[in-house]
């Protein structure tokens, strides 16, 4: 009983420190010319960048008290505009904060925050980094290149004209929306890519990765996430040590791989040969090509592998087709058929 008190006083104590009123500490709005490209250290506060006629900065920092410390250093060198947000260096207790920008096209920028959130939209002809430890990321409607960086929180991408890279930690990765090549990678986050034209990198070590409308040449890469990949079209090559891998209404080529996890596709249709490799997972995939198109050479060292009817262990040999599908696994059973 002692101990439900306890944590139900600090919990009322934690909400009363929440709900304080945060006061305005700085408030400040500059126009600047000369400038070339944007530097931005947005430390705790909220940094949105979009298009705008001229280069602008309006800034507003909110904190639990007045106190020396809170404010924001504006610099034009060398054609670089550096905004760098500072609070105290001890003593505060909460704080929080924007920094709005408006910028013109083909003007570099570079985004830093511990825990701010990130915004960029409507801009183009440039490369914009973004990076932050716990803040979210959201970035649309650019064209450009993009570079996304976070350590716990989400990154979010969509319609994009250049390149993508974003690489998270423990965050998940979602984009949607590019035209140009993408690398996602996200240690113990999900990745989700959606309409994607162009080569497409996408890397998980335990999450799961949902991959659609892709057009382009894929590699996916796992080592205990579960891989789907759909409506797309390309070459697709893939690495799993025990993630399973499916497949569905996908056109291609296909070098696929996988240790204990299986390999699954349906509807599936082959453009060239294919090579599918587990260990200890099955095969099994459904074919929208006809059956007198293709060659079967698969072989098992403990299963049962079925062809079109036709069903053997450890060795079969089927068809004369130009398209030759060729299969191992040690003791994962093979299934194909229409």
């Amino acid at each position: 009983m002692k101990k439900i008190y306890n944590l139900t006083f600090l919990l009322f104590v934690l909400s009363a420190l929440n709900a304080q009123d945060l006061v305005q500490v700085f408030k400040s709005n500059n126009t600047f010319s000369g400038v070339n490209s944007i530097v931005v250290s947005g430390d705790f506060a909220k940094v949105a960048i979009e298009k705008g006629d001229s280069v602008t900065v309006k800034t507003e920092l909110q904190a639990t008290k007045q106190q020396e410390g809170y404010t924001i250093s504006s610099v034009v060198e060398n054609g670089i505009l550096k905004i760098d947000v500072q609070k105290p260096s001890a003593n505060w207790i909460s704080h929080a904060g924007s920094v709005v920008i408006t910028m013109n096209d083909n003007q570099n920028l570079e985004v830093l925050t511990s825990s701010g959130y990130i915004d960029v939209s409507n801009l183009s002809g440039a490369t914009y980094k973004l990076e932050s430890s716990s803040g979210k990321i959201t970035t649309k409607n650019i064209k450009g290149n993009v570079v996304a960086r976070n350590k716990t929180a989400i990154i979010s991408i969509s319609n994009i004209e250049g390149t993508v890279e974003a690489i998270n930690r423990t965050g998940p990765v979602y984009i949607d929306g590019v035209n140009g090549k993408t690398n996602a990678i996200s240690y113990s986050g999900e990745v989700t890519i959606d309409n994607a034209k162009g080569d497409v990198k996408s890397e998980t070590t335990d999450s799961k990765q949902t991959l659609k409308n892709i057009d382009g040449t894929v590699f996916i890469k796992t080592n205990s996430g579960d891989l789907k990949l759909s409506d797309s079209k390309g070459t697709i090559s893939s690495v799993s040590a025990s993630g399973n891998l499916n497949l569905f209404n996908t056109t291609g080529v296909f070098n696929l791989t996988a240790t204990k996890g299986s390999i699954i596709g349906a509807r599936i249709k082959l453009t060239a040969n294919a090579t599918f490799t587990t260990t200890e997972g099955k095969i099994k995939f459904s074919f929208v090509n006809e059956e007198q198109d293709m060659s079967f050479l698969c072989q098992s060292e403990n299963s049962y592998i079925v062809a079109y009817g036709n069903s053997k262990k450890k060795k079969l040999k089927h068809g004369k087709g130009a398209l030759v599908i060729t299969a191992t696994s040690t003791t994962g059973a093979q299934s194909y058929n229409k």
